[in-house]
């Protein structure tokens, strides 16, 4: 595999946080309104679906970002990097 300078990785990396964050937000955003006209625990439930992936999410990400932030070898995408 090609090496990949930081930089690429780092902008593909924002690229993609930020679609999934957009993504997210439209979700909880169609959830709020009342878009699928659940009520009571139903209408908990499902906001309960929308928000804990999200939060599984950032997570992820933010574990990915530390994972970017390894610097020197041995460290998961020091192998990508030039």
């Amino acid at each position: 595999m090609l090496p990949m300078p930081r930089s690429a990785l780092i902008a593909l990396f924002w690229i993609a946080a930020v679609t999934c964050v957009i993504c997210q937000l439209v979700l909880i955003r169609a959830v709020a309104s009342g878009g699928a006209a659940a009520k009571g625990r139903a209408r908990w439930q499902e906001i309960a679906w929308v928000v804990l992936p999200a939060l599984a999410l950032l997570g992820v990400l933010v574990a990915t970002w530390h994972a970017l932030a390894v610097s020197g070898s041995g460290g998961i995408v020091s192998r990508f990097m030039s």
